[in-house]
């Protein structure tokens, strides 16, 4: 990366958050003049992707949005999200590389399609916003809401375990219309994905930072569904490099990543068997499979016998690997599966 896309890149990243001393924070991160600091923020200006506000020490500087659009589409059976998709967002997203007009559209219609599919809704909002750092799309309906309508379907306990079965991949509550693959693959597509729907919110990003608030205030809870996709227009990620993370060498989705916190509502310890089963529910579908313990402060034994010795044993040709896992958790898991080896050796010895 040249000097001055650097700086550049510096701008655009800490506006938001210094719109008033963004040239301070140039001239001791680069070492440079107040002068040539400023000479790099108004280049940004007379190019249209900065505007400032406010004269001399009031001064602000924003980033511009190009596009800052919204529409209103009614949902009807013959709706199609490829319509959707030309009508409303890619003529916006002429000029960008093919790699983020790629995601942008696999996410975007996914998302419509699952609209028009299956939240009963008679509308659908959406809106656009494009400016130098993101790219993002907001698509919200106000039908069924996402999760409500998952755990009626698969009758759960409660609504934030359909954030866990989103996560773990081909969910699907229409099996001859979808593979349920459509928002597992998008929400690893972008930067950062989020789903707000009733009185959850879910948040998850590229580098699999995960999120989940529940809406205590009243008039903050969303009838039906919104989803917002959000991408830097900058990046390299192609979506052919997502679906090769979790497909095998016949192109099947055979592999997942799940965030193992989500198997775990608020204010729960993961201690029991039955909190184990839930999240290994599904994963018979899947060779590969990665537990992310990132966010887990501790696990109870029967929780990690059930998962790493149980289930194990019972589909020994799924591969199971753990990551981001404290000293706590990891020693509970290498102590349940030395057991497991051990009780496994015990038995052969015990043959006649």
């Amino acid at each position: 990366m040249s000097r001055k896309q650097e700086v550049r890149d510096f701008i655009f990243e800490n506006l938001h958050d210094h719109p008033h001393d963004v040239v301070r924070l140039m001239v001791e991160r680069f070492e440079v003049s107040r002068q040539t600091a400023n000479s790099y923020l108004r280049s940004l200006v007379d190019e249209g992707l900065v505007y400032g506000k406010g004269k001399t020490k009031a001064r602000r500087y924003f980033l511009k949005d190009f596009v800052d659009k919204a529409f209103n589409i009614p949902v009807t059976p013959d709706l199609k999200e490829d319509m959707v998709w030309l009508e409303t967002v890619q003529k916006y997203l002429r000029d960008y590389p093919k790699n983020v007009v790629s995601i942008c559209h696999h996410g975007f219609t996914e998302i419509v399609n699952n609209v028009i599919d299956h939240s009963e809704s008679p509308k659908m909002d959406i809106e656009v916003i494009v400016n130098a750092l993101q790219i993002e799309m907001v698509i919200r309906d106000h039908g069924v809401g996402i999760f409500e309508k998952i755990q009626t379907d698969l009758r759960l306990d409660n609504k934030w375990y359909a954030i866990l079965e989103l996560s773990k991949g081909k969910l699907t509550t229409d099996a001859e219309k979808h593979t349920g693959e459509g928002i597992f693959f998008t929400s690893r597509m972008f930067d950062e994905f989020s789903i707000w729907s009733d009185d959850l919110f879910f948040r998850t990003s590229a580098d699999n930072q995960d999120w989940i608030f529940e809406i205590e205030e009243k008039d903050l809870v969303l009838k039906g569904t919104c989803v917002s996709l959000f991408l830097d227009p900058r990046t390299t990620r192609t979506a052919r490099e997502v679906f090769n993370r979790y497909e095998d060498e016949d192109s099947r989705f055979s592999k997942t990543h799940v965030p193992v916190r989500l198997a775990k509502y608020e204010g729960e310890d993961l201690v029991s068997r039955s909190q184990a089963k839930r999240l290994a529910t599904g994963f018979e579908k899947f060779t590969e499979i990665v537990l992310d313990f990132r966010g887990v402060s501790i696990i109870g034994q029967a929780f990690a016998d059930e998962l790493f010795r149980g289930f194990q044993n019972a589909h020994p040709e799924i591969h199971m690997i753990y990551v981001n896992a404290n000293q706590d958790v990891e020693r509970v898991i290498k102590h349940v599966r030395l057991t497991g080896q051990v009780g496994q050796q015990l038995s052969l010895l015990d043959e006649p």
